[in-house]
């Protein structure tokens, strides 16, 4: 029942917002956030149905975000699509919207806001809004630029991408590699990942680019089957010190394969010290799953 409500809402709203009743809208579009959070605070069923309810009440936050927008209230505008975005954080809309409203905002620190909001949105909601999100990336780099110039971490990455990717700047990977290792030395830890895939790619196969782009983004599966590349030597030098961090890094987010051949890489590794202070060498063993 309560989806339903928050849904009905929402159709009201926009309505009201159709027919150029912004007050209304937003009204109801609060209305429908206020039984959707009290339904999500209180929600005990399956999951199937509870990822319904949640990107419902994520539309109506980025919904009143936008009429907010239009009120030329910047601020509220901005609350309202971080709230979406942390209800539902592939809500592409949200970030849009959100970075629109920050970079409305007269205070300077609070406009900055934009930058870390737009590289979330570029990171967790690429699949639903990668081409418009990109697009708001190149239509600001001066911005980025700015930012960046004045040590702001989240722009300083944004600057790198445009670079990265060729986005309204010509396509300047070292430069971007120089960029993202300025803000991993600052602990960014998005920028630490882009600087270990930007190493990794230098010297990976095309058919492994991939897996090292979804891996340095945290896929499990893809650090999996990259670490295994690395211990088989399958298309790239042999190296046990990678494929124990890459499984390592799996095996933290609940991975059980990689945490079993962790297990068995170790006990394998201690073999061979064994061996090797005997003067023996193990042979390879290939088998891991």
């Amino acid at each position: 029942m309560s989806l339903d409500d928050v849904l009905q809402w929402k159709e009201q709203g926009n309505a009201k917002l159709q027919a150029n009743d912004k007050d209304a809208a937003v009204e109801c579009y609060s209305r429908g956030i206020e039984i959707g959070v009290r339904a999500i605070s209180s929600f005990q069923g399956l999951a199937e149905d509870f990822e319904p309810l949640k990107k419902a009440v994520s539309q109506l936050c980025s919904n009143r975000g936008h009429v907010r927008l239009c009120q030329n209230l910047p601020k509220l505008a901005l609350q309202d699509c971080r709230q979406a975005a942390e209800v539902d954080f592939e809500n592409a809309k949200a970030y849009w919207r959100g970075v629109s409203a920050a970079l409305q905002l007269d205070e300077q620190e609070e406009r900055r806001q934009a930058a870390e909001l737009l590289r979330q949105g570029l990171r967790l909601a690429w699949e639903a809004g990668g081409a418009a999100l990109s697009k708001l990336l190149g239509e600001n780099l001066h911005i980025w630029r700015e930012w960046a110039d004045a040590g702001d971490v989240p722009s300083t990455y944004l600057l790198a991408l445009a670079l990265l990717k060729g986005n309204s700047i010509g396509q300047d990977k070292a430069k971007a590699l120089e960029l993202f290792q300025q803000a991993a030395t600052k602990g960014d830890s998005a920028s630490i990942a882009m600087v270990e895939h930007l190493k990794a790619e230098v010297c990976l196969p095309p058919e492994l680019e991939v897996w090292a782009r979804a891996a340095a983004a945290g896929d499990a599966a893809a650090q999996f089957n990259l670490g295994l590349a690395y211990y088989r030597g399958d298309r790239v030098p042999q190296d046990l010190a990678k494929c124990a961090e890459l499984w390592t890094q799996a095996a933290e987010q609940g991975d059980d394969q990689a945490r079993a051949n962790l297990d068995q890489l170790q006990r394998f590794k201690s073999e061979q010290e064994q061996a090797s202070k005997k003067g023996a060498r193990l042979a390879f063993d290939p088998s891991f799953a």
